[in-house]
């Protein structure tokens, strides 16, 4: 039996319009496959497989980026907003009083 190349099945599998990366969405009958079209195939599906992986896990590791910066920023936008309004409710009037306390003592 002769041995064939990858690329000369891979091009064998996209003339008869079994391609799987060509953009063909069509299943192939596999059973009606030699036994070197689908190892082909296969060898092409699990290329397939591994580009996606790549993908995703570069996909993957954006998302735990994004999601870090965000916690960050969400933590900073708490501190600011602690240090802006705390120094609001501590400020002093014209008696030295805080305006906390008086409104206490005014119920």
């Amino acid at each position: 039996m002769p041995q064939y190349r990858y690329s000369q099945n891979r091009e064998s599998l996209a003339a008869q319009g079994l391609g799987i990366l060509g953009g063909v969405t069509q299943r192939p009958d596999i059973n009606q496959l030699s036994a070197d079209q689908l190892r082909a195939l296969a060898t092409e599906l699990m290329d397939s497989l591994d580009a996606k992986d790549q993908v995703l896990g570069l996909k993957e590791r954006e998302l735990v980026r994004s999601n870090a910066i965000i916690e960050k920023l969400t933590h900073e936008v708490a501190i600011l907003k602690r240090h802006k309004y705390a120094r609001r409710s501590e400020q002093l009037d014209a008696d030295g009083t805080t305006l906390v306390r008086d409104r206490w003592v005014a119920r």
